[in-house]
Order: C-alpha cells, then sequence, then structure tokens
C-alpha cells in the first residue's frame, strides 16, 4: 500500500526523535509477523530498538512507530484505534481566570468551568451524569453522549497562571463522525 505524505510525516517524526531508522523498525515489525500481528505485539517488537535509542519515553514512541507501521500497511487510518473506532482531540492553553479563588486548584476550577458550558450550551447531547476525578497531574470531567461516544475533559496547568484544556470524544464510528466532531470541539475550546 502506499504511503501517504502524513504518514510519511509520523514516520519522520518517529526517526528524528528516536534515531531508528525505519527499514530496522519496519524488519522488527515484520520479524513479529507484520499484518498478521496484533497492535500489541507490534509494539514490544519495536520497544527494544527504542529502548537501545536511549529515546526519553520508549513505550511512547514505539507506540507511535507502531500506529505510523498500522497506518503504512493499511490496517488503520488516522484518528482510528486499534480497536477500529475513532478518536478526536483538541486542546487550548487559557488563563485560569480571575475568579479562582487563592488556593484553589486552578484546574479543577475550570475543569469545573468548561462541564458546567458544555451542560449549559448543549453542544453535544450527554447521556447520564457527568463524573469528575483529579490525579497530581490533572482535572477530569468525563460524560457518555447520546450517540454512543464519550467526552473527556482533561485541565492540566501549563504555568502558574494558564492551563491547557484538551477535549476528546471517543467511540466514534467513522472519520466523518470525527471531522464533525472535531469542529465542535474547536466551539467548546474558542468559548473557553
Amino acid at each position: 500500500m502506499p504511503r501517504t505524505s502524513a504518514v510519511d510525516d509520523e514516520i519522520t517524526r518517529v526517526v528524528q526523535a528516536t534515531g531508528v531508522d525505519w527499514d530496522s523498525m519496519v524488519r522488527a515489525f515484520e520479524a513479529a509477523g507484520g499484518a498478521e500481528s496484533s497492535h500489541a505485539d507490534l509494539a514490544a517488537a519495536v520497544h527494544p530498538l527504542m529502548v537501545a535509542s536511549g529515546v526519553d519515553n520508549p513505550g511512547w514512541w514505539g507506540q507511535g512507530a507502531t500506529v505510523a507501521y498500522e497506518k503504512q500497511i493499511g490496517r488503520r487510518v488516522t484518528g482510528q484505534s486499534s480497536a477500529g473506532d475513532f478518536q478526536v482531540a483538541a486542546s487550548r492553553t487559557v488563563g485560569a481566570g480571575a475568579e479562582v479563588p487563592e488556593g484553589e486548584d486552578a484546574p479543577a476550577v475550570v475543569r469545573d468551568r468548561v462541564g458546567a458550558r458544555i451542560v449549559a450550551d448543549e453542544p453535544v447531547r450527554l447521556r447520564g451524569e457527568p463524573r469528575v476525578s483529579d490525579t497530581p497531574k490533572r482535572s477530569y470531567w468525563r460524560c457518555s453522549l447520546e450517540d454512543g461516544t464519550s467526552l473527556e475533559v482533561a485541565v492540566a496547568p501549563k504555568n502558574q497562571t494558564r492551563v491547557t484544556v484538551t477535549l476528546t470524544v471517543s467511540g466514534m464510528v467513522s472519520a466523518e463522525q470525527r471531522e464533525t466532531m472535531r469542529a465542535v470541539l474547536k466551539e467548546i475550546l474558542a468559548a473557553v
């Protein structure tokens, strides 16, 4: 299957970041069974090359190489997960805002503000109640949508006064649905 420029760009990023040439990665994928192997088996096959390269986060780069290989062999397209569904994400860095009381956790405040806006403006139709949670690095607002997909709002501190808001929708059935949802996510972020 011929490579597209988008796949070539992904391959170039992985090669430049790791210093491992693409032909070596392809040999590792093919030795593991190539197109007949699972995503997990392919990622495991390339992982030793990533570790040997000394790149930070070799698992992440191994996943990136595996996704690029799966696109090259026609197993998936941009935005498609190894399970076959589609996801899309959009992010924006914003000021936490003057309404964050001193001593309050800015990511949680912004998370709640974004979640409240989604509920009030209804750019997507929710199914059930949203769920919130926090980790040491991020604050999350998650909900199921009426079309069977799910929406996640993740807010992480960028610096003392700014946070990055990332919206992700997963579980979509087509690339067309993914592109429609990308526009919706951009509208939500524009209003943040």
